[in-house]
């Protein structure tokens, strides 16, 4: 049943986003491994290829793809573990049109694709993970609730904290959904937007769209922990402001030895020991740290590394 109602939603897309294109269909046909095979056909007839789930249209004396490839919809399994076990290890795009759940720890593997439509979400229970190692593709809303864990190494880029239900208002506090999206463990991107930090957030790199438009707006224990990847990368700190408004003596703490930061601005308050960015692990030779095109103001000290080196004064430009 679930496969014939997810037939039934692929004819219903095609006929809605095949451009100047408008099949007829004489009449329906299956097979279990190989459409092409089908003998005894006419134009117009349609073909369901059972193992990769696919369909086929009978046109100009050949057999034609024409669904979308490897495109299931969720919708129409009760659960988001029931449809991952049935795709198996075929590529896949499975669309998520509707909110649904996962009611055990859960792994998407690299051949499943999540296509979100506004505005369908996937809930994780408390005590529940849900693991994504294949793409994600979504816009800027949420697609994740529930107060269980979802983490990874999803083949993207970037990830955004509105998927976890930021606001970026300047209002309500993101620093717990901020710190939901990093547990994916890609970097994180922000909007033109004024996120407020009330607590710490351990990112494994963080970029905005400009330093003027992407602010982080740090009150309370606010801060930023660069926590970064391996050793051997760069971890990214860009195109961000940060108002430091916070009683955290650091304002951004690195604990990675290679970071690559550019195009950002900090304004603290010059209270409690401010410091811009403190080092949580001592210089070396294998320690390459890139600034440029920043400023650090109002703070009581611009660097400190672990240890006692410290460099007092405000700063702009490039080191």
């Amino acid at each position: 049943m679930k496969k014939v109602l997810s037939l039934l939603f692929l004819i219903l897309f095609l006929t809605t986003s095949i451009s100047a294109t408008t099949w007829y269909f004489w009449r329906y046909r299956t097979h279990d491994n190989d459409c092409t095979n089908l003998t005894n056909t006419q134009d117009e007839d349609l073909c369901y290829q059972k193992n990769e789930q696919d369909l086929y249209v009978y046109d100009s004396g050949k057999w034609k793809p024409i669904s979308p490839v490897g495109c299931i919809d969720a919708s129409v399994y009760d659960n988001l573990d029931e449809a991952i076990s049935d795709i198996g290890s075929t590529e896949k795009t499975l669309l998520i049109s509707k909110d649904i759940s996962v009611s055990a720890d859960l792994t998407v593997p690299e051949n499943i694709t999540l296509k979100f439509t506004y505005p369908a979400k996937i809930t994780v229970p408390n005590g529940v993970t849900l693991t994504i190692n294949g793409r994600i593709d979504a816009g800027l809303w949420q697609i994740f609730s529930g107060d269980g864990t979802v983490t990874g190494s999803p083949k993207i880029e970037a990830v955004y904290p509105e998927w976890f239900g930021a606001k970026g208002d300047g209002v309500a506090d993101d620093s717990g959904v901020m710190q939901k999206a990093s547990a994916l463990n890609r970097v994180l991107y922000l909007s033109d937007k004024t996120y407020l930090l009330l607590n710490s957030v351990s990112v494994v790199g963080i970029k905005g769209v400009r330093s003027d438009l992407s602010i982080l707006k740090l009150q309370n224990n606010g801060k930023i922990v660069l926590e970064g990847g391996d050793d051997g990368y760069f971890t990214m700190f860009e195109d961000l402001g940060i108002n430091a408004e916070t009683t955290n003596s650091n304002i951004v703490e690195v604990k990675r030895r290679r970071i690559n930061a550019k195009r950002f601005r900090i304004a603290g308050t010059a209270n409690n020991n401010q410091v811009g960015f403190f080092f949580d692990v001592s210089f070396s030779a294998q320690t390459f740290h890139h600034f440029s095109d920043f400023t650090i103001c109002d703070v009581d000290y611009v660097f400190k590394v672990e240890g006692s080196q410290w460099f007092n004064a405000n700063y702009i430009g490039d080191m």
